[in-house]
């Protein structure tokens, strides 16, 4: 965690003497809460409102983020903490859409993965966050395959596709974003993080939506 402290490590150059200090991010994660909104006020299904409300706190929170910088581990401790927020919603609607509780060897296995991301959010870098990260998302989502919607599992492939280049974009910054700044400042690169996001969060809206009318 201490190699890359979210915001202030992120790749795009903090405007110092304004009062939102990463504007560009900010308004790519602007638009996406507003669509997460504008589900979540539309949902009527308890347990699709849970993860949608989930959503909505962490991407609201990661503009906050952008906007106002807070010193220290705060912001990251927060977003870290919000993720399992949205990890647990997410099996809370997928058990409730399939009446079927895991089996004593899937939450052996989580407990596991939620050790090891713990460990690797405390002690080590970035590189090994991202991945425990992934493994608890998909982990729930092959669990239960097949009880997601259908436009789910048709794009299950670009799905992960997608998680795993905003890791990959995420990575390089990490790698290459005080380069990156350096030879362009007044780039934002880190909006290729928020992109790609924004299809995220939106088609995630979408297909639950749809499922759970």
């Amino acid at each position: 965690m201490k190699d890359f402290v979210f915001p202030f490590s992120t790749c795009e150059k903090i405007q110092h003497n304004h009062i939102i200090k990463q504007p560009y991010s900010a308004f790519v994660n602007a638009l996406s809460v507003s669509i997460i909104l504008l589900f979540l006020l539309n949902t009527k299904f308890g347990p699709t409102f849970v993860f949608y409300a989930s959503l909505f706190f962490f991407q609201f929170f990661h503009m906050f983020s952008h906007m106002f910088h807070l010193d220290g581990y705060i912001q990251t401790n927060v977003i870290h903490s919000i993720s399992y927020f949205i990890n647990f919603s997410l099996f809370y609607l997928l058990y409730s859409i399939s009446n079927m509780f895991p089996s004593i060897y899937f939450i052996i296995m989580y407990t596991v993965f939620i050790a090891m991301d713990i460990y690797a959010f405390t002690y080590l870098t970035l590189l090994y966050f991202i991945p425990t990260q992934i493994m608890l998302l998909l982990s729930i989502l092959f669990y239960y395959y097949q009880y997601l919607p259908a436009l789910f599992k048709d794009n299950m492939l670009l799905f992960i596709f997608i998680v795993l280049l905003i890791s990959g974009i995420i990575y390089n910054e990490k790698v290459n974003g005080k380069e990156m700044l350096a030879n362009y400042p007044d780039f934002p690169f880190h909006i290729f993080v928020e992109i790609p996001g924004l299809f995220i969060f939106t088609f995630l809206m979408y297909v639950f939506h749809s499922s759970s009318k």
